[in-house]
């Protein structure tokens, strides 16, 4: 999965998590180590089967990603 903060793309191998939830704060985590400051929103997306960007925002969505991933 990839994470975009202000248009950069850090990407982090993070272990699987089962909610979205858990991924949010597994992200929030990342950023608070990487110590940006001012970062409030960031979009977390994977890249489906055609290429395109998708953003995961619920728990469908991360095993939507999951399931591309494999």
């Amino acid at each position: 999965m990839s994470l975009f903060i202000d248009n950069e793309t850090s990407l982090k191998r993070i272990p699987s998590v089962q909610t979205h939830k858990d991924l949010h704060d597994l992200c929030r985590q990342f950023i608070n180590n990487l110590a940006i400051s001012k970062v409030s929103n960031f979009t977390i997306v994977y890249f489906d089967s055609d290429n395109e960007r998708i953003r995961v925002e619920d728990d469908s969505d991360l095993q939507m990603a999951y399931a591309v991933a494999l």
